[in-house]
């Protein structure tokens, strides 16, 4: 089981999503928890050059996440629209 923790940055846009989007993402990280990386169920892509950062796409949105598998947790860096998502 592993712990999901949210960066200042990811609730304060977490907020400003439309309700849809904001229901999809509690369900994914109620998944996160079991499955750090659920690419069966979900959209779900490495980053590039990162090792342990990954990528989950909700609709226009993108849900920006670290795996740390010594401390069991995954840690949320961001939740944007696509267009931003990846500056």
């Amino acid at each position: 089981m592993y712990r999901v923790i949210l960066s200042t940055q990811a609730i304060k846009h977490g907020r400003k999503l439309p309700k849809y989007t904001k229901d999809k993402l509690k369900t994914i990280l109620k998944t996160l928890e079991e499955y750090p990386i659920p690419a069966t169920k979900y959209d779900v892509k490495k980053i590039k050059g990162e090792e342990f950062t990954y990528r989950i796409r909700i609709g226009k949105y993108r849900v920006i996440y670290e795996i740390n598998e010594e401390k069991k947790e995954i840690r949320i860096l961001g939740i944007s629209h696509r267009k931003k998502a990846y500056k």
